[in-house]
């Protein structure tokens, strides 16, 4: 809620009271209107100087009426909760009143240039605007591009799907420096590991050790040896 919370051109369209005029009450896939008027109630309190806090108890009501998979106080994913709320904002926001039966279209072409799959891309935009346009439409929606191409004929079908959203890997971090014990190693492109090694005789030893991302059983077993000037012994997980 807060990254939505901060989608500057969103939110100024609901504190600027712009959804008012886009409110569709007659859309049997949305409800009427109230979700969006929930997210603009909470908006407007969310950037209220005055207020110290906020109780979002009817926004959530409200969106478990469009999703019951929100009802409760069971954790839910991120990305669904956005999914679903940007789905019930835009069917109440939706400024088409009557939505057209719309085919979808394969294009089909050999060699196509690039100003042809431009075209096709249009026509297939052009395709969704005609049940789909508001807010979210103009600052979320997107389309895919997929193409195949036969094997014998040579002939390309370029096939185009809407989307709302796009699910991205988080990249790797690649350095990695432990707030704990500090050791003499260069933590550039490391990983800390603590380990605890149970000698056959004497005390336990908890030590924290530093190894590449790509380190081995065996790198960890050389580097807790050169540690306890032990050149072998069993390492169990």
């Amino acid at each position: 809620m807060q990254c939505i919370a901060h989608c500057e051109p969103l939110t100024e369209f609901f504190r600027e009271k712009l959804h008012k005029a886009d409110l569709n009450k007659t859309n049997p896939a949305g409800l009427q209107g109230r979700l969006a008027l929930s997210y603009a109630s909470l908006i407007s309190g969310l950037f209220d100087e005055r207020r110290k806090y906020i109780n979002p108890s009817t926004f959530k009501r409200t969106l478990a009426e469009f999703n019951p998979e929100f009802r409760g106080a069971h954790q839910k994913d991120a990305l669904e909760l956005l999914s679903c709320l940007t789905s019930g904002i835009h069917e109440d926001l939706n400024r088409i009143r009557r939505k057209p039966y719309v085919e979808r279209d394969l294009s089909f072409g050999y060699n196509p240039t690039q100003e042809q799959l431009q075209s096709w891309g249009r026509e297939a935009w052009n395709a969704h605007s005609l049940r789909n346009d508001s807010v979210i439409v103009d600052l979320f929606h997107g389309m895919f591009k997929s193409t195949t191409t036969c094997g014998v004929c040579r002939g390309v079908a370029a096939t185009f799907d809407p989307f709302s959203d796009i699910t991205v890997p988080l990249p790797l971090q690649k350095t990695y420096i432990p707030n704990t014990v500090p050791l003499d190693i260069d933590y550039r492109l490391q990983m800390s590991l603590t380990v605890v090694f149970v000698p056959s005789e004497g005390n336990l030893c908890r030590m924290l050790i530093a190894l590449p991302h790509t380190a081995t059983i065996r790198d960890l077993k050389k580097a807790v040896g050169s540690r306890m000037n032990k050149d072998d012994f069993l390492v169990t997980t």
